[in-house]
């Protein structure tokens, strides 16, 4: 393993030191020849990342001020009287608000960096980060020596609940006070102050940070600014001033105190730029599908694709550790080959089954990044307790965990073996299920049920020469079946309200009914009809045709609207819909556009729906189906019916070669 040379001291005696080595500056300073030596050591391992600064910070919320103590003890002292008298590295702070909560109290806290030396490119420093030390309560199965802070018991940072901005950048390992106070020389170690007030000595040895660079605002996306600028190599310019935000949540037991670190990288004055092996940031794309319905009904898969920003240098290794694993999981041989990137990034992807999801509320993940070939030794024997620990990133994230269950429930309903199921409806006000049956009957299934038991409610046996096709519900509890009668071939509409009662019926020239719908949001929610073909007897177009009736007080006697999509022969395809195909038609979530299924075309296309009554429709650019006929989860084999719920999932009613309903 190579070692890191990192060194603990303030960026004021950092720079002397170099000056006094290689310009002849008469700056001095004790054990020089340590500092001389450091600037020859370059090669493959060594990460040249700084301490600016420790601080011990003291916020008073009644006067909006802030204290920043600087450890002098902990400095390596320069000859310098201002050094010595101001805050080395220039830190600033400006409190734009403050939010008490129950148990707590929110700082919203801009930090100023200031780099000492203007006008000296040649100690520009790269990947600076400001660290916010506080208690850890929290221990990584990771490694058991990383303590993070806890929401509610620790100081902790946090994205702003309203904005979203100020939470952190990254966790660090560096320079924390339980593992980097182990004594020796001042240089790799840090010592508490003798302050008048005894100095704020953080138990976390895992923090936050934000990350610090010319021309990145105060409160930006850090991975957005390094892809627009990567160019600048995260450069903090000598003489810059720059600034970032910090959302801050104290618990009233801890009181509003904390620690703060600045950590940058820096290898000599000749070599820029210098930047940290490590990744200094980190974006996920959470695709997650985890659910909790009960503790026996619970799971699914942490699905991420992670992109960890280091110049180039990528992980050695990937773990991730969350609330819904019982442990961290090592991304597999296949999981570290990277699935896009660049000369500065790479993106890996993995799906991760979930074995621990205990509820709905409170998960997390994190995402660490480790590099071998790195660690937390110095070359000088000054010794730390990370010491030969793998160097890692990592980030922290919160996690969503889904109330429902995301696998299609119709695949696991018991349905009735005494007579076929026909059609089927979802009621938008509760996610109950109706099934309409070949013997004229509907059943309910109750969504907190599972759908796993039916009760039967209401019969439509008004006429013996009835054959039903579609059922479907509006949000008002209303819901229509769609029928023809045998002979002749004239369909209808028969409208029950939410007690199962008869109340309207629309009688319609042939052809049958293909399938009826209901809409439940939009400017025409609880609008309900059907779609059928219909030939122009003068013209000698073939039209497929959609009626509907619009809800007046508790009626549905106003009559019917016609719109068209018009058939140009027998066809297939997404963009065409041909009546004698039709199997299907459900609205989209937003109430103006139509779902058309077809088969034997074996595809579902949606289509814009006119808002103002008459017209013809047009292609949506939107579809599902593969056009095959297949018994696989992404086609049917005999489509009966398509309905959706209220997350816009879509169900297909389907018969298995078999002949059995799934």
């Amino acid at each position: 393993m190579l070692e890191n040379f990192r060194t603990v001291f303030i960026i004021i005696p950092a720079m002397a030191t170099v000056i006094g080595c290689s310009t002849g500056n008469p700056l001095t300073m004790p054990n020089l020849e340590y500092a001389c030596e450091s600037e020859h050591r370059t090669s493959n391992g060594i990460a040249n990342t700084y301490l600016w600064g420790y601080y011990d910070v003291f916020i008073d919320i009644e006067n909006l001020a802030v204290d920043a103590v600087p450890d002098r003890t902990g400095l390596f002292t320069a000859n310098v009287v201002n050094f010595i008298n101001s805050m080395p590295a220039g830190l600033s702070f400006h409190i734009n608000g403050t939010n008490p909560g129950a148990g707590h109290i929110d700082i919203d806290i801009d930090v100023s960096i200031t780099h000492p030396f203007p006008g000296m490119p040649q100690f520009n420093g790269y990947d600076v980060r400001g660290v916010f030390m506080g208690d850890g309560f929290g221990t990584l199965s990771y490694n058991n020596k990383l303590k993070y802070p806890v929401d509610g018991t620790d100081q902790f940072m946090i994205p702003d609940p309203v904005d979203g901005i100020g939470g952190p950048d990254g966790y660090t390992r560096w320079f924390n006070k339980p593992e980097f106070s182990t004594g020796g020389m001042p240089l790799f170690s840090y010592t508490q102050g003798n302050l008048a007030t005894p100095g704020f000595n953080g138990t976390a040895t895992l923090n936050a940070y934000r990350y610090f660079a010319d021309g990145l605002p105060a409160n930006a996306d850090l991975w957005t600014f390094l892809t627009a600028n990567n160019a600048a190599k995260g450069v903090f310019s000598s003489g810059a001033k720059n600034t970032r935000n910090y959302y801050l949540r104290f618990p009233d037991t801890k009181g509003v105190k904390y620690g703060y670190a600045i950590i940058a990288n820096w290898e000599g004055p000749d070599i820029h730029p210098s930047n940290a092996p490590e990744a200094v940031a980190c974006k996920v794309i959470d695709n997650s599908d985890l659910y909790y319905v009960d503790p026996s009904v619970n799971g699914g898969n942490l699905i991420l694709d992670l992109s960890f920003w280091n110049w180039g240098g990528q992980p050695s290794k990937i773990f991730i550790e969350s609330t819904v694993l019982t442990s961290p999981h090592e991304f597999t041989p296949d999981q570290m080959v990277p699935v896009a990137g660049d000369e500065n990034y790479s993106t890996y992807h993995a799906e991760i089954p979930a074995d621990n999801v205990t509820g709905i509320s409170g998960h997390e993940y994190w995402v660490i990044a480790q590099y071998d070939d790195f660690d937390y030794k110095n070359d000088f024997g000054t010794t730390n307790l990370a010491g030969d620990d793998p160097l890692a990133s990592f980030f922290r994230y919160s996690l969503t965990v889904s109330d429902e269950n995301p696998e299609p429930p119709c695949k696991n309903i018991p349905l009735r073996d005494d007579a076929l199921a026909v059609d089927i409806a979802i009621d938008p006000s509760n996610g109950d299920l109706l099934v309409l049956y070949e013997d004229k009957t509907v059943y309910r299934y109750e969504k907190n049920d599972c759908y796993q038991n039916g009760a039967h409610i209401a019969d439509v046996t008004m006429h013996i020469s009835q054959i039903m096709y579609a059922i479907e519900i509006a949000p008002n509890g209303y819901y229509c079946i769609a029928l023809t009668y045998v002979t002749p071939d004239t369909p209808g509409l028969f409208i029950f309200d939410f007690d199962n009662n008869f109340k309207t019926y629309f009688g319609m020239a042939p052809p049958k009914p293909l399938d009826a719908f209901a809409l439940n949001t939009g400017p025409m929610t609880n609008d309900m009809g059907f779609i059928k073909g219909w030939v122009n007897s003068t013209t000698g177009y073939e039209y497929t045709r959609i009626l509907r009736t619009t809800p007046k007080d508790d009626d549905y006697g106003y009559g019917l609207v016609y719109d068209f999509i018009i058939t140009d022969g027998i066809h297939h395809g997404v963009d065409r819909v041909h009546y004698e195909f039709v199997k299907a038609i459900e609205p989209d979530i937003d109430g103006t556009r139509m779902w058309i299924l077809e088969d034997p075309d074996y595809y579902a296309a949606r289509w814009e729906l006119k808002v103002s009554g008459a017209g013809f429709l047009v292609y949506d650019n939107a579809f599902f189906g593969t056009g095959v006929q297949s018994d696989n989860d992404d086609s049917w084999f005999d489509a009966r019916d398509l309905t959706r719920d209220n997350q816009n999932r879509f169900f297909v009613l389907d018969l298995l070669e078999s002949g059995q309903p799934r």
